[in-house]
């Protein structure tokens, strides 16, 4: 587009259409210098935007895309139903819109008129139907993705009407079992895309059941222990509260007791008995007391009944703390088999995308055969009519 001439001699492509349709072998050539035209701005990552007859200089008996001025206009009668959806032009909107310029070139009639984007009128032939209609499909993911295999169906389109000058008729016997063979390696790749990509679903769906059930059945043991030390807390308050009342009354007695000492000493200090006979006996009772002393000093402050059940509630933490380990254990086992289930899911996909990139690897080189075949044919083609023009 860098070269447009702008002289007297450049018409766009809507002024000679309005001198009526192109002949098909003119007509398919112009499409092809669009086609490369664009092919060099998908490259780029770009898309076009606006193709339209207006925006396609003729010049020299050669097509010219104009420098796109207008950023896409959705209001043409060559935008691709998305566009008018108010979606950004990519280069599934380009295909479109060369297509419905191709079958006004060969037709002399536009594809769609105002927004309708129903299914154009047949051309006549079914070799340019096949073609328009691939280009202009409403789904985007239904069009011909690329616009290198337009450019591969504009030369076998173009070799066809060169063998005939006349609008371009039935293909020959190795052009449609060349497109036979693309379209059945094409639907094989899609196949096999969508049989990887549902068996990766159903191994994704089985490692998210996996791990669901077994985070259920951890939540369920875990539940269980807390359930477990809830009900020994509840019985090591019972017991803490049966100790803190067991010792309350012994130092209620205790203080009774030196309650009842004192107002027996502050009776003799009030007597005023100090006779040292009754001391000397006081001394001797103390004396007879003091194993008897001993005796309640060894005797445990706490009744045995008490101590059998704080000896219970130990082996019963002891037990709950075995139960706790173990359930970590457990969740960490768990933990490694999900790990390694991801690292095994993880391996597949990139088996898979291995895969799917070695289909497409096939696909473009196979398109670059066949391509290659195009040009061979279109070679032989010009050199048996040069020959033929010769005789």
């Amino acid at each position: 587009m860098a070269g447009f001439d702008t002289s007297m001699n450049t018409i766009t492509l809507a002024q000679r259409l309005a001198e009526g349709r192109i002949p098909a072998p003119d007509a398919l050539r112009f499409a092809m210098q669009i086609a490369e035209a664009l092919r060099k701005i998908h490259e780029e990552g770009r898309a076009y935007g606006a193709v339209s007859t207006v925006s396609i200089a003729l010049d020299n008996n050669s097509a010219e895309l104009t420098p796109n001025m207008t950023a896409g206009d959705a209001t043409t009668p060559y935008a691709a139903p998305e566009v008018l959806a108010g979606k950004a032009p990519d280069s599934r909107s380009d295909i479109f819109s060369l297509g419905t310029v191709v079958y006004e070139m060969l037709t002399g009639n536009r594809a769609f008129a105002g927004a309708d984007r129903g299914k154009p009128a047949s051309s006549g032939s079914p070799a340019v139907d096949r073609f328009v209609g691939g280009c202009t499909a409403l789904d985007p993911q239904a069009r011909l993705q690329s616009i290198k295999r337009v450019m591969m169906e504009l030369k076998l389109l173009h070799g066809a009407a060169r063998r005939a000058e006349v609008p371009v008729a039935a293909r020959p016997s190795v052009e449609e079992a060349i497109r036979a063979e693309m379209q059945q390696l094409e639907t094989r790749i899609q196949k096999r895309q969508h049989e990887h990509l549902q068996e990766q679903q159903k191994l994704v769906s089985e490692i998210q059941q996996a791990v669901t059930d077994a985070v259920e059945a951890l939540r369920g043991q875990l539940a269980g222990v807390t359930n477990e030390l809830n009900s020994s807390r509840e019985r090591a308050n019972q017991v803490e509260q049966s100790i803190e009342a067991t010792g309350e009354r012994m130092v209620s007695h205790v203080r009774n007791s030196v309650d009842a000492a004192s107002v027996r000493l502050a009776t003799v200090e009030q007597n005023g008995i100090a006779a040292n006979g009754r001391i000397e006996h006081l001394e001797q009772s103390l004396e007879a007391a003091h194993p008897r002393i001993a005796t309640l000093e060894e005797r445990p402050i706490v009744s045995p009944e008490i101590q059998q059940n704080v000896a219970a509630l130990a082996e019963r933490m002891s037990h709950i703390e075995e139960g706790l380990d173990g359930a970590r254990k457990r969740t960490a086992e768990l933990h490694d088999l999900v790990a390694q289930d991801m690292q095994s899911l993880e391996k597949t996909l990139q088996g898979q995308s291995v895969s799917i990139e070695s289909a497409r690897t096939a696909m473009a080189q196979t398109d670059d055969l066949v391509e290659r075949v195009v040009d061979a044919l279109e070679s032989l083609e010009s050199l048996v009519l040069e020959k033929s023009g010769e005789r």
